[in-house]
């Protein structure tokens, strides 16, 4: 009869903690679900706080920083290749500065006769 009682005994202690999963199971679905509602409360909150812009002066922080990594990836010239383009473009003005030069006066003198 021993063995019997321990058996049923073994068998009953299995069916207890089975019902106590069971019970962890369903409070955790309803944790869940309070945490989804509380969820979509926060996440309304973040999605007016998203359309909300930061004020100005962050704002213009921000800009600057952004700038300034910005002008850090700038290849940047050398000083013989500085002095090289300025030259070619200084040239190029000089050269159309004479061409609109010698056409107004060239125009200037047909308006005279």
């Amino acid at each position: 009869m021993t063995q019997q009682a321990a058996a049923e005994d073994k068998t009953t202690e299995e069916i207890v903690q089975k019902d106590q999963k069971e019970v962890v199971k369903t409070e955790k679905k309803s944790a869940d679900k309070k945490a989804k509602g509380s969820n979509v409360a926060k996440n309304a909150v973040k999605k007016k706080d998203k359309n909300k812009k930061p004020n100005v002066f962050t704002r213009l922080v921000t800009f600057i920083k952004e700038v300034i990594v910005e002008l850090k990836k700038v290849s940047w010239l050398s000083n013989d290749e500085l002095m090289k383009s300025t030259s070619v473009v200084a040239g190029i003005v000089l050269i159309f500065t004479l061409m609109t030069w010698i056409v107004d006066s060239g125009l200037e003198r047909l308006q005279l006769r």
